[in-house]
């Protein structure tokens, strides 16, 4: 059985099988109520410190993207490949890959659910993980 590791600790959690959606780790203002991803220790926006962990929610829509037609050195995955930017509920935009739809099948506004796939292989940690999003299987619900 391939070992899975996240590719940085601290983004996403990925509750056991079939109990949840998987969903990316947040932390959200105490003072102003802004939430932010990836957690911060302090406001960007008011400069507080009282800070609380939070589950973002894993469905969105799709703010913007961009196909990207030539991989940088060391990507082993397909080409082109599209990279987005998904506004959630809470306000946050999250850069991440966009998978399981074709370039040609994205338009800006559409419904998107986080996803937790491969990134790439590492020979001493095992298969690398991160969080992705791909088109919504079913609307996004208000």
């Amino acid at each position: 059985m391939t070992r899975t590791v996240p590719i940085r600790d601290g983004l996403f959690h990925v509750p056991p099988s079939g109990a949840a959606p998987p969903h990316l780790i947040g932390s959200r203002c105490d003072d102003c109520a802004r939430s932010f991803f990836p957690s911060k220790n302090q406001c960007p926006r008011c400069s507080g410190r009282a800070l609380a962990e939070i589950a973002l929610s894993p469905r969105g829509t799709l703010h913007t993207y961009t196909v990207i037609h030539q991989a940088p050195p060391g990507y082993a995955g397909p080409v082109p490949y599209v990279v987005g930017r998904v506004e959630l509920p809470e306000g946050e935009r999250v850069l991440a890959p966009i998978v399981g739809v074709a370039p040609s099948g994205l338009r800006t506004g559409m419904p998107m659910e986080l996803v937790i796939g491969k990134a790439f292989d590492d020979p001493e940690k095992g298969e690398v993980v991160t969080y992705q999003f791909r088109p919504a299987r079913e609307p996004v619900r208000p």
